[in-house]
């Protein structure tokens, strides 16, 4: 079990905000196991001063180029085939996740691409 421990000073939730740190964020396999007040931070792997959940895109299609906007050059992208739209796909999720989007709701394409990016 991959486990990472968080110091922060406050975290929000996604109704309240807790600013009465600092906190340890216990973080076990990639899922919050708890979040406990604590006296120091000496024990966390590693600080910052906020922490928030990850960010939700709620319509994304995972496997076109956003930069893409010139009608003939979008249809060239989606004429490409599977391994170039799976790789656009996974740009995107790097991207999503550099930029701290951690949920893409992927609103289907006729190639299958969203499921096999999942799988």
């Amino acid at each position: 079990m991959a486990m990472r421990r968080i110091g922060v000073e406050a975290w929000f939730d996604g109704v309240a905000l807790h600013a009465d740190g600092p906190y340890l964020i216990t973080v076990a396999d990639g899922v919050i196991a708890s979040i406990a007040p604590t006296a120091v931070t000496d024990m966390a792997d590693t600080c910052a001063p906020f922490a928030i959940p990850g960010l939700c895109d709620a319509h994304v299609h995972v496997f076109l180029d956003g930069s893409r906007l010139v009608p003939a050059e979008r249809n060239a992208q989606v004429r490409s085939g599977l391994p170039v739209m799976l790789s656009v796909a996974r740009a995107n999720i790097d991207n999503s996740l550099r930029a701290g989007v951690t949920l893409l709701r992927d609103a289907g394409d006729a190639f299958g691409i969203n499921h096999a990016i999942r799988r």
